[in-house]
């Protein structure tokens, strides 16, 4: 659905495990599922509100309102898609995110054909829907290794035979460890050394480049404020000006070297755009708010949208915009445009209490985590944390403007 702090992500599993375990009670109730197990969805649905403590709040919740609202709705639609025969409803939320899908549930009818929805609630509409987040580095490889990258988020294939990898490494100077050790798939984000000799396996030695850049652009942004004693506190006069500031720089830099990379490699980006809004894998879409809701397999101007941009004859047209990277989508005229904005995220590189939590002096910082034990004051950079201050992307698709919402 999306992203938040750890009680949205609870409310978030929550909300699509209950719309799962009421469209199966109501399917057993109908005599249309293949499986009467809504019960066994129900207690995990329960186990969830335990677990993330929104037993009360989830109820009351804008999500569990948005449900009410249209599940009548939606379960009579999804019933008469193919009338007559049984199918069973599946919450796969991580499991299927981790194979790259955007699905958070999947119908299983009985004949063996599976759809996959991808459940967004928002509250305040839904003409714009978030569908990934990450660095810039996740997204830079998520464009230029597409051919290598595996179901689980940020892992890809060794573009390199194993028997040629000794070869390959001596060549690159990798440490003996590396010569010794072949990866069939490594983590773009952490297996750096093989992520960059496997680049320049495939001729894209400037892509390890643009990525060697933007490493830059997180410690520059880092170093702006470890260095300075005075915006080493958030409370400091400036300080929150200055991390805005530098959200913008590290914004415009790291969308400005993604873009002239595209540009000047002329990169294909068309694969890449039609799996990111569902097209290319047939990932359905049902998004709701407190008034309306829409499912992409009942809406004829998405199903018209998916068709045109299926076509041989669409292409992707890009370039910066604000402080990130919009792609368009288009034939005679545009079709569908994502919007990626470039930005900074703190990711607690300072000690920033809740409102009316603040205090004078110094404490322990609390917890067993990162810096726990370390005597900082309020507002202060934490020494250990504060190397995680990263780069950020989120990639939004905009239904308004085409039409869809």
């Amino acid at each position: 659905m999306g992203a938040g702090s750890r009680e949205d992500h609870y409310i978030q599993d929550a909300t699509e495990q209950d719309l799962v375990y009421r469209i199966q009670k109501r399917l057993v109730d109908d005599n249309l599922a293949v499986t009467n197990d809504w019960e066994k969805k129900k207690k995990e649905f329960d186990k969830r509100l335990v677990k993330g403590k929104v037993v009360k709040k989830y109820p009351k919740s804008d999500q569990a309102e948005c449900i009410d609202r249209s599940f009548d709705l939606i379960y009579q639609q999804l019933k008469n898609y193919r009338p007559n025969i049984k199918f069973d409803v599946v919450w796969i939320g991580r499991d299927g995110r981790n194979e790259s899908k955007k699905g958070d549930f999947i119908i299983v009818y009985e004949d063996g054909k599976v759809i996959s929805y991808s459940l967004k609630v928002y509250v305040k509409g839904y003409a714009s829907i978030q569908v990934r987040s990450g660095t810039f580095n996740s997204f830079f490889l998520g464009i230029v290794l597409m051919e290598y990258a595996l179901p689980a988020v940020g892992m890809y294939k060794n573009p390199i035979p194993r028997e040629e990898w000794k070869e390959v490494a001596k060549r690159e100077g990798m440490t003996y460890y590396h010569k010794r050790n072949y990866k069939v798939v490594f983590s773009g984000g952490k297996s750096l050394a093989v992520r960059d000799v496997a680049l320049r396996h495939l001729g894209l030695d400037s892509a390890v480049d643009t990525l060697h850049a933007l490493d830059q652009v997180k410690e520059d942004s880092i170093a702006r404020f470890r260095d300075d004693p005075h915006m080493r506190n958030w409370y400091n006069v400036g300080v929150k000006e200055a991390w805005e500031d530098q959200c913008e720089v590290g914004g415009n830099a790291g969308a400005s070297l993604v873009c002239n990379y595209l540009k000047e490699n002329n990169v294909n980006v068309k694969s890449w755009f039609l799996k990111q809004v569902g097209f290319s894998d047939r990932e359905e879409l049902l998004a709701l708010n407190k008034t309306d809701y829409l499912m992409s397999t009942h809406n004829e101007q998405y199903q018209k949208i998916v068709s045109r941009g299926l076509s041989e004859e669409s292409f992707v047209d890009y370039g910066i915009k604000n402080k990130g990277i919009e792609f368009t989508l288009k034939d005679s005229s545009d079709i569908l445009s994502i919007n990626v904005p470039f930005t900074l995220n703190k990711n607690g590189a300072w000690w920033i209490p809740k409102k009316g939590d603040e205090f004078e002096g110094k404490m322990p910082y609390p917890g067993t985590g990162k810096d726990a034990g370390t005597m900082l004051s309020c507002g202060e950079w934490r020494p250990e944390k504060a190397q995680e201050m990263a780069p950020s992307t989120n990639t939004y698709v905009n239904l308004g403007q085409a039409g869809i919402y």
